[in-house]
């Protein structure tokens, strides 16, 4: 046995270190939205005795309480969200991490209630606004944001990566426009996630599969909240990222990237 794990050892360090020199995922990558998919995932609002609100998401990203008083309620990581009323069947959403707000968000319910769209603007550190929008039809509850809803498009805000080898062995993932950046080696060992807007604690730890193909789980406070896989096409200009929620991969995510 000790001599497989040693081999194995040994394969994996021979791999991460050829990457210095010859590393497919080098480059920039751009986000292409119409080739992505966010399909199946749910967000639920339940009523509490009190009058305030429970919001949860099906892949179990958030759940936290809330009201549409604008006040501000505690989210994990240190974020906070505030939500006031926007006419019968509208909110805006306000979120703040540390004082300064991170996002303008804006909930619209049909007036048919049967669908409802979430615009997200968020507030990019490098002064820029990333505009997401996902539509949502109604799976429980008649009137108002109370009840389940499902998923049904969404037009994500287009952001890039650049990736780099910066010594051997080594890779760095960055998100400039979030000016934030992950950097490690490929060998399933957690690295933090550096930047203005990452949670305390949060982590990724990057494993090479394959030299086209690599494995991940991020983690907040040791807890695993992500995984996916990241793959490069055989032409090397695609970048494919296929994510999920532990024990939740039939609500999976793709992002299509195209090398600039």
């Amino acid at each position: 046995m000790r001599k497989l794990l040693l081999a194995f050892t040994l394969a994996v360090l021979a791999a991460c270190s050829a990457y210095a020199a010859d590393n497919p995922f080098a480059g920039t990558w751009k986000l292409d939205p119409a080739k992505s998919s966010y399909a199946g995932s749910t967000i639920t609002y339940s009523k509490l005795e009190n009058g305030s609100y429970h919001f949860s998401t099906s892949d179990g990203g958030l759940s936290f309480d809330i009201g549409f008083e604008g006040k501000d309620y505690k989210v994990e990581g240190g974020y906070t969200i505030s939500q006031t009323w926007d006419g019968d069947n509208g909110w805006n959403s306000v979120w703040k991490l540390k004082g300064k707000v991170t996002s303008n968000d804006h909930g619209q319910i049909s007036p048919d209630n049967k669908t409802l769209t979430i615009t997200q603007n968020r507030a990019r550190p490098d002064g820029s606004t990333g505009t997401s929008k996902g539509v949502f039809t109604r799976v429980s509850g008649t009137t108002g944001p109370v009840g389940t809803w499902k998923t049904a498009k969404v037009n994500s805000e287009v952001y890039t990566w650049v990736v780099r080898s910066p010594s051997d062995g080594v890779m760095r993932w960055e998100i400039p426009e979030y000016q934030q950046l992950i950097e490690g080696k490929p060998d399933g060992s957690d690295s933090p996630v550096k930047g203005p807007q990452a949670l305390p604690g949060q982590t990724e730890a990057l494993t090479l599969v394959s030299p086209t193909k690599i494995s991940y789980t991020d983690k907040t406070g040791g807890k695993a909240t992500g995984m996916g896989i990241r793959t490069i096409s055989a032409d090397g200009r695609i970048l494919t990222d296929e994510s999920w929620s532990p024990g939740k991969e039939s609500e999976k995510t793709t992002e299509v990237f195209v090398k600039q």
